[in-house]
């Protein structure tokens, strides 16, 4: 592929990026992403650009995972590229939790369960459900966590979906415990192991 080729080469910018992610050579691949982002504009690769920016804002910095996370929603808004949002939402708000910042990451976990409840499977919907009352944990409103928790953990059994379930369990049995029944925290922290 060539530059004078926009599909091969905007697919060539991301295979290289993610080579250059996985050598664990991450500045490379930002500025590998960051060129595939402009080339992709510059030639009206819409869908392809979302991809670059999705990938900085996996690989980047924790500043650059924001703005590039940003600058990826409000271009697939802006292009009605609705299914990048899920992703793009879910990424913000791990950025977010990795950063402590509970209120943004159970905000943007909100944001993305709003969308794969519009575009995922079914698979895409646990997961977004299970995320909201993880985060809700992690910020210590365990009540509330506990509404979207037990019925993901009923959910995630039906399914037969061991991750979800072990899981679920975990943070069931860390609120039983930080509330002081214990024994049935270990059981569920026994359950999820």
């Amino acid at each position: 592929a060539t530059p004078e080729q926009p599909g091969g080469w905007s697919r060539y910018l991301g295979v290289r990026g993610r080579l250059e992610w996985k050598q664990d050579n991450l500045p490379t691949a930002v500025e590998t992403f960051k060129e595939m982002f402009e080339y992709c504009k510059s030639h009206d690769l819409s869908g392809r650009a979302i991809d670059a920016v999705h990938m900085v804002a996996i690989v980047g910095t924790p500043e650059q995972q924001i703005e590039w996370g940003q600058k990826g929603i409000q271009l697939a808004e802006e292009t009605g590229t609705t299914g990048w949002l899920g992703p793009l939402w879910n990424n913000l708000a791990i950025t977010y939790s990795d950063q402590e910042d509970w209120e943004k990451c159970v905000d943007a976990f909100r944001k993305a369960r709003e969308y794969h409840w519009r575009h995922g499977q079914e698979i895409h919907k646990l997961y977004a459900d299970y995320h909201i009352g993880w985060a809700l944990r992690m910020k210590g409103d365990h009540q509330e966590a506990l509404t979207w928790l037990r019925p993901v953990l009923a959910w995630a059994e039906r399914l037969e979906n061991d991750d979800v379930i072990g899981q679920a369990s975990q943070d069931i049995g860390e609120i039983k415990i930080a509330a002081g029944d214990t024994q049935a925290g270990i059981e569920l922290l026994q359950r999820a192991k």
